[in-house]
């Protein structure tokens, strides 16, 4: 009977790190650094294109950044090594409040894949690799006596690895779906919730509730911006409104006195002086009046322009979110037309074991990882989970031994016993 442990419980018991979450920054990890800052004038944000753009991760763990300087990455998280920069921009800037700041890593350092497969070589590293998945893009194993052995391995390793890039797929499927909808929980497809795999499963569900809850308050915290603009503007046009009513009042004193002095002066009366003083004193009034009446056509321009980016903002999320939703499916469609090709090709082999002579052809694996004590040898199996710059060895293991290392065979015994007890 074949026993399924999680990743997590091998790394405990082996040793070996658990998977590498996307949050962390590896030495030679390339990042792309986003600043962009809220302008109450215009009513949006814009980007700061000085501080932001692509950086990598020195081998000491820092990245160097313009004005603030040299800024270290280790232990940190994405989101803690924004927030630090953010921090840092707004004292070194003597800003009010900090800028939006976002850390994406472009690529991780590769990993290798050496030893008995069929295209050894440097591969692109992601998230929650594993052995088998390194395996897979290695082209299998490589068996000159017999190649069916190396096709078949690479169809079984292609079509786990398609299941689970189906898998997250169906996620985001699902995650688009309720943006979409308005809903602030995900439904997830049944087979999503009843994936054999249910470390996967719950990982994926996990991240994309996290990414539809941020996503959530991104979007609440721009349409508040908007509405408190819109607050501010309408408050500015009250007080505009009402300071005009004032002066069209004063306007129509002054021009009353003024015709009074006016019959007064063809009478001899009154001086001439009076009635130019409020000539003039009606001509001032008369050009404040005009200078409310333009600040006030500007403050309602602005109030127009506030209410039209605030249907904008939604519109452009429904836009993004469709498009992302049709993209995700296509991307499902390829995947399952991929798997129906690889499930064919399957039974089209022939349905003998592969093997050299009369002997069956296995894989065995280990991991060669640099630490602080220099580079170690650990011992592993198809779920071993990767970390960036590894370098996996390939060897072809022998007949009726184990397919992995002797010290990761025996803590797989082990776990399997606690789990049987």
């Amino acid at each position: 009977m074949r026993l399924s442990f999680s990743l997590a419980a091998f790394a405990a018991a082996t040793g070996l790190p658990g998977p590498a979450a996307a949050s962390e920054l590896w030495p030679q990890t390339k990042l792309r650094l986003t600043v962009i800052h809220w302008m109450p004038m215009s009513g949006s944000y814009e980007r700061w294109d000085a501080f932001s753009g692509e950086f990598v991760v020195s081998e000491e763990g820092a990245i160097p950044l313009p004005v603030i300087g040299s800024v270290s990455t280790s232990g940190k998280s994405n989101d803690q090594l924004a927030g630090e920069i953010a921090a840092a921009l707004k004292g070194k800037l003597g800003l009010v409040t900090a800028p939006e700041t976002s850390i994406e890593v472009i690529a991780y350092p590769s990993i290798y894949v050496v030893g008995a497969v069929s295209a050894p070589g440097a591969f692109n590293y992601q998230p929650g690799m594993n052995v088998l998945q390194a395996f897979a893009l290695g082209g299998g194993i490589k068996v000159e006596q017999n190649g069916t052995s190396a096709d078949r391995l690479r169809l079984v390793a292609e079509l786990r690895s398609l299941e689970d890039e189906m898998l997250r797929g169906r996620a985001r499927i699902a995650r688009l779906s309720a943006e979409i909808g308005g809903s602030a929980e995900i439904v997830f497809p049944r087979e999503v919730t009843d994936s054999p795999d249910a470390d996967l499963a719950g990982a994926a569900m996990n991240e994309e509730q996290a990414i539809l809850e941020a996503r959530a308050r991104e979007q609440e915290r721009q349409a508040k911006s908007l509405g408190e603009l819109i607050g501010l503007l309408d408050l500015e046009i009250e007080t505009l409104t009402t300071r005009m009513s004032d002066i069209e009042k004063a306007i129509a004193s002054a021009e009353k006195e003024l015709a009074g002095v006016e019959s007064l002066v063809a009478k001899g009366l009154a001086t001439m002086s009076r009635q130019s003083d409020l000539e003039r004193r009606v001509a001032d009034l008369r050009f404040d009046r005009l200078t409310q009446t333009t600040a006030i056509l500007r403050a309602q321009q602005a109030r127009s322009q506030a209410d039209r980016e605030t249907a904008q903002l939604e519109d452009a999320r429904v836009t993004e979110l469709a498009l992302d939703l049709q993209e995700e499916r296509s991307k499902l469609e390829q995947l399952l037309l991929r798997q129906v090709t690889a499930q064919r090709l399957m039974l089209d082999m022939d349905v003998a074991p592969a093997s050299v002579g009369d002997q069956m052809v296995q894989p065995g694996y280990t991991i060669v990882r640099q630490s602080a004590q220099g580079a170690e040898e650990l011992p592993a199996d198809e779920t071993t989970p990767l970390l960036p710059g590894d370098v996996l060895k390939v060897v072809r293991a022998v007949p009726g031994a184990s397919s992995t290392h002797p010290t990761a065979a025996m803590h797989n015994t082990e776990l399997a016993d606690r789990q049987d007890r």
